[in-house]
């Protein structure tokens, strides 16, 4: 599977888990622009997850929690990133307690995203990644 293929809905637990630390930043490898919201210039749309109308990934494909936007595939690299990246040469590599902290307050302007749009799409399938993340990243320390 070439890097530029296509994956399309549904996706796996595995894949949304990997499709949404790509979207955050907090798989930690290369990053590249997230996939964003159609819509996202409408005023309405915030910056949870780093950027203007980042998208989330669910089992049944991506969805915005702050409209009716929606999408079906994927770049398969996406899913697998956090295993594939090599930092460059004068990238500063965070730490790990960089790391969590990083994870906790994207978590927490999810959080605050649920409180103000309750049962929005996707922001329970978000703060799952999220906290599934500073799991693993607390367990590796």
């Amino acid at each position: 599977m070439g890097i530029l293929e296509k994956i399309r809905a549904p996706f796996t637990a595995v894949q949304v888990q990997g499709l949404n630390e790509y979207q955050t930043g907090t798989d930690f490898g290369h990053k590249m622009p997230p996939f964003t919201c159609g819509n996202r210039g409408d005023g309405q749309h915030g910056e949870e997850g780093g950027d203007k109308g980042v998208l989330i990934a669910t089992e049944q494909g991506w969805v915005c929690p702050c409209c009716e936007y929606t999408q079906d595939w994927a770049h398969s690299f996406m899913v697998s990133s956090r295993t594939s990246h090599m930092p460059h040469f004068f990238e500063r590599v965070l730490s790990t307690e960089e790391k969590i902290a990083l994870v906790e307050g994207l978590q927490a302007d999810y959080v605050e995203l649920r409180n103000r749009r309750p049962g929005a799409a996707g922001i329970s399938e978000m703060l799952d990644t999220l906290q599934q993340r500073i799991t693993e990243l607390k367990a590796e320390h």
